[in-house]
């Protein structure tokens, strides 16, 4: 394994037990705070991912590309700036502790689901922090070195 095999691993592993840990912990429980942890990790994501330098755009690029495409950005306001800043969901219908069915009305926002499609938005950017040479493994090489992570 290479120096920057061992980085990645250890930047993915990082992100799988600490941030994503913390999201799992709080989801049952609270469900707000979860919220927050998931916007938070997309903001961390985001980072590792493009070499972007405007936050919202990274944050809006990770919605776009891997999760909700179009969605990006009114999810950047709503979870990002909105919950973040000001515990509010004002534009959404929170859905508690269920996934989101067609029963739901069209502007309803439930953790489950959101944690769900995000976890698997994480394990594509997994696949490509790994393939030699992506953009995505040497954007998240740089970023590590302007920001290493906590050992």
């Amino acid at each position: 394994m290479t120096e920057e095999d061992n980085i990645i691993e250890q930047i993915i592993t990082f992100l799988t037990e600490e941030a994503v840990g913390d999201i799992r912990y709080t989801i049952k429980d609270r469900q707000m705070a979860a919220f927050i942890l998931a916007a938070c990790f997309i903001d961390l994501l985001g980072a590792y991912r493009y070499n972007i330098s405007k936050n919202r755009k990274r944050w809006a690029a990770i919605i776009d590309n891997y999760m909700y495409p179009g969605k990006g950005k009114i999810l950047f306001t709503t979870l990002r700036s909105d919950l973040v800043h000001n515990y509010s969901l004002q534009q959404f219908q929170v859905v508690k502790n269920e996934l989101l069915t067609d029963k739901h009305p069209e502007n309803a926002i439930s953790l489950l689901t959101f944690f769900n499609d995000l976890e698997i938005a994480f394990n594509t950017i997994i696949i490509e922090l790994r393939t030699p040479g992506s953009d995505a493994r040497k954007n998240a090489l740089a970023w590590d070195k302007k920001y290493p992570i906590i050992k």
